[in-house]
């Protein structure tokens, strides 16, 4: 699988699922600005294994395709719309080197107006997850601080013969999404190493 395809291969599973069939008018709340608590708790450069490829981070917006809860079909089919009422996104995405092959990891961080709202996004995610066929409940994480970030993981396989993990979880008012997407090992199981570096990963964001 080349790299255009291992970003959209997970990141549309969500939003497609979300999909009820009909027409529902909605305004976009989310905006370009950085918002400096979601960059706080974002995955940084040096929590990445050595040998990673950073591709992008920054701020982005309710019509960007390239992040998970995007809006571009709004106008045309009817949604959860408690999940897209975020007022800022951030997202992170990089390549983990993994043998001969990589990972792609995504990292998308949604504020919404309350905590309230984040759990319920959060709760509503994990369940559209949990839905895929062959779906595999990874368990329940949770940061050593109360107040911490809280989240529950999941993996299934995807169209591309490639092994999809998410996290969703939420801390306060912000909802925290980790995906990392690899290819399958040559016996067509999922790739051990790719688990280890994704709850690697999680490890780093209770952390925050």
């Amino acid at each position: 699988m080349n790299k255009t395809k291992i970003l959209t291969a997970g990141i549309l599973v969500i939003f497609a699922i979300l999909v009820a069939g009909t027409s529902l008018a909605f305004e976009p709340s989310a905006n370009h600005l950085e918002d400096p608590l979601l960059t706080r708790l974002a995955i940084r450069p040096s929590q990445l294994p050595e040998g990673s490829e950073w591709i992008v981070s920054g701020p982005v917006g309710m019509y960007d395709v390239t992040q998970p809860l995007h809006a571009s079909n709004i106008p045309l089919v009817k949604v959860d719309t408690g999940v897209l009422e975020y007022k800022t996104a951030y997202r992170v995405e990089a390549f983990v080197p993994n043998g001969q092959s990589s990972i792609y990891i995504g990292n998308y961080l949604y504020r919404y107006a309350s905590e309230r709202q984040a759990q319920q996004a959060a709760a509503r995610l994990i369940d559209v997850v949990l839905a895929q066929d062959g779906s595999q409940y990874l368990g329940e994480f949770k940061s050593p601080n109360q107040k911490g970030l809280h989240g529950q993981a999941v993996m299934f396989i995807g169209d591309e013969e490639d092994a999809i993990h998410w996290f969703v979880g939420s801390k306060g008012e912000v909802l925290v999404l980790l995906m990392a997407n690899s290819m399958l090992t040559a016996n067509s199981v999922p790739d051990p190493s790719a688990q280890e570096t994704f709850k690697t990963l999680i490890d780093a964001l209770l952390q925050e």
